[in-house]
């Protein structure tokens, strides 16, 4: 689903990514860490089409995205650090404006079902604005499936939850992936990626350090690998 080969990013001569090689298969959650300024979203960033590589290749369900952004933007459904959302707006009127921007024909009841996978369809006619943190949190999860995303990009979703809340996005998270989506997610927690990823990565300096399947490395030995690779980073 997802095909980076030799992906790299400078800013002002300097090197943020340096040869990224990555593939992920439908239906895997693949979670990436690292420390701060590795470039992990700086990649989320280029995979979403919001920021242009240096150079290497991005291919999303056969998509090019240098030479088809707006085909390749189609399969993807991203929540960034910003929710994306219309605070102005109720629950089920950012999802109907979404649906429409992806040309998706979503009806009502389209709507109230992804309202009910978020937990969010007792607050459908509720503004957006008035929600809680993690509640926008789980409302910018429904923007981004509403079109079902073949690829689903996730910048650091647990910032700011608490345990409950997080709780809820994980579970929203492995649904999704479970329908077929590949999934890759940025997080900061070596214990919480263990427990939800199918596959665990490590960017360090702007390469992949560490790339196993989680079934291969037990949660204490990647916590202190992870903390390894991190600690000789700074």
């Amino acid at each position: 689903m997802l095909d980076v080969k030799g992906l790299t990013k400078k800013y002002g001569g300097k090197s943020i990514l340096r040869g990224i090689d990555l593939k992920v298969p439908p239906g895997q959650i693949c979670i990436l860490l690292g420390p701060n300024g590795a470039g992990k979203s700086t990649l989320i960033r280029i995979l979403c089409t919001l920021t242009r590589a240096s150079g290497g290749e991005v291919i999303i369900d056969g998509h090019s995205v240098a030479e088809e952004p707006a085909k390749a933007r189609r399969m993807i459904g991203a929540v960034l650090h910003e929710t994306l959302l219309y605070e102005d707006l109720t629950a089920a009127e950012n999802l109907r404006f979404y649906s429409r921007l992806f040309g998706v024909s979503a009806g009502e009841k389209d709507i109230d079902e992804m309202l009910t996978r978020v937990n969010l369809l007792h607050r459908r006619n509720d503004r957006v604005g008035d929600f809680s943190r993690g509640m926008k949190q789980r409302m910018a999860i429904a923007r981004a499936m509403v079109s079902g995303p073949k690829l689903m990009l996730l910048d650091e979703p647990f910032t700011g939850l608490d345990i409950k809340s997080k709780e809820q996005v994980s579970g929203l998270i492995s649904g999704a992936a479970t329908t077929g989506a590949a999934i890759l997610m940025t997080a900061h927690d070596p214990e919480m990626a263990h427990d939800l990823a199918h596959r665990l990565l490590v960017l360090v300096d702007g390469k992949l350090a560490f790339d196993r399947e989680k079934t291969s490395v037990s949660k204490v030995d990647f916590v202190a690998e992870y903390r390894r690779l991190a600690g000789a980073s700074r």
